[in-house]
């Protein structure tokens, strides 16, 4: 068999460059996914909450609700994150 015909290369692994190239992928692709769901979850949530008659353009007092409405949603999504990872890194570090 030739290194064409492995799919991990003729040394039996991939390299620590690719390797370190396949997780960085992975992890934007992640991330893109998790901002991309925050964004529906808040449209959907501050929409229903703040626009009370949908029409051609926002009313002051909707446009400060949708405001208020991302930056607390957004704020408690870092605060969930901060938590969490602390909470990893603790029972990481009791292993």
């Amino acid at each position: 068999m030739n290194s064409f015909d492995s799919p991990v290369g003729s040394k039996g692994g991939i390299s620590s460059a690719d390797r370190d190239k396949i997780l960085a992928a992975a992890q934007q692709q992640i991330t893109a996914s998790f901002n991309q769901m925050i964004l529906e979850k808040i449209n959907d949530k501050c929409f229903h909450k703040c626009i009370e008659k949908p029409g051609a353009s926002l009313s002051s007092w909707e446009e400060k609700c949708l405001t208020m409405c991302m930056d607390r949603y957004l704020d408690t999504v870092q605060i969930v994150q901060r938590v969490y990872h602390r909470k990893l890194q603790e029972g990481m570090g009791s292993q």
